[in-house]
């Protein structure tokens, strides 16, 4: 949910769609739920930063890769060994 930029009341999204090949920007068209107001408006979402990365790259024999569909498999989605980072990596982005 995005609220109207107009009326600050809440939206909803009437449809989206990527735009672009690395699948890190999506474009939604929302309109606002408020009637006096009914504005249509759109924004765009962007991929900004790995919050975590998995430590490395192992195949789980005990998952049944063959039963999910192609679009869970993704980009070993499953897989959820993450890094820990260090307090130092924690704090730079807060004062």
């Amino acid at each position: 949910m995005f609220p109207c930029p107009l009326c600050g009341a809440s939206s909803r999204t009437r449809t989206s769609r990527m735009e672009n090949e690395g699948r890190t920007v999506r474009k939604s068209w929302y309109q606002c739920n408020n009637m006096e107001c009914g504005v249509s408006f759109t924004t765009l979402e962007g991929f900004h930063e790995f919050v975590r990365k998995r430590k490395t790259k192992t195949k789980d024999e005990s998952i049944p890769w063959e039963d999910f569909p192609s679009s869970h498999r993704g980009r070993n989605q499953l897989n959820l060994d993450l890094d820990q980072k260090d307090e130092t990596d924690a704090n730079k982005n807060h004062p």
